[in-house]
């Protein structure tokens, strides 16, 4: 599938979830609690199925993220005046509900399988003996050299020290991380000789992690915010 056509298919799938949410809203006033709380649950459902029936793309994340703003905007026209603040725990619960979809997308869209890997690298085994998701030699050797700019690690370290360490933590061997990597004579600095495909999936799972790090922040730690719900 074209990535266009893929493109249109998300936008047109969230777009008929987002119209149901809408209809769903709009009547509101005219149903009973118990029949409120039932149609709620199937739109989340539908919301669930739908998106996971969807090509893993990252264009899925922001349409979800643009829908997300909307009701945030919805729910700030919520006040005790409003003649239906009833509706503010709902709006609450679906942007919950998007959000983690959303880092789910992200997660699902970052994954990078076996059959990606370099010729002549050899994957890692999971303990059962099944095939694992993992990221390629050279993003980790990227991400070692962005951890040790941010003195994640002792400065003293060579890069074949810190490809052993690592090693032991991903499975693949110190000599496939450390081929990517080298002291920058003028800087001192450790740099990453990784090409640009390699970046853009550290970039995806740094964007990741940051996502879910919001998430884990917004939902599941004691916060004031929180507190006063």
């Amino acid at each position: 599938m074209e990535r266009i056509d893929i493109v249109r298919r998300i936008i047109m799938t969230i777009l008929g979830l987002r119209n149901a949410a809408k209809t769903l809203l709009a009547e509101w006033d005219n149903m009973p609690e118990s029949d409120l709380s039932a149609r709620f649950n199937q739109l989340s459902e539908q919301i669930e199925a739908e998106i996971s029936s969807l090509p893993p793309d990252e264009y899925t994340a922001m349409e979800l993220e643009a829908w997300i703003r909307l009701l945030y905007i919805r729910l700030n026209t919520l006040n005790s005046e409003s003649p239906t603040p009833h509706l503010k725990p709902y709006i609450t619960d679906l942007i919950a509900l998007l959000e983690s979809t959303k880092v789910r997308v992200l997660e699902d869209e970052f994954d990078t399988r076996l059959e990606c890997l370099p010729v002549g690298v050899k994957a890692p085994i999971a303990p059962d003996g099944s095939d694992m998701l993992m990221l390629q030699p050279s993003v980790i050797a990227a991400i070692i050299s962005l951890a040790h700019s941010f003195s994640l690690f002792q400065p003293n370290l060579s890069p074949a020290e810190l490809s052993q360490h690592v090693s032991a933590l991903t499975g693949y061997s110190a000599t496939d991380i450390a081929q990517y990597l080298e002291i920058d004579q003028s800087t001192g600095r450790l740099k990453a000789k990784v090409d640009h495909e390699s970046m853009q999936q550290t970039r995806r799972l740094i964007s990741c992690m940051s996502e879910r790090l919001r998430h884990v922040m917004q939902y599941t730690t004691e916060h004031p915010q929180n507190k006063q719900k």
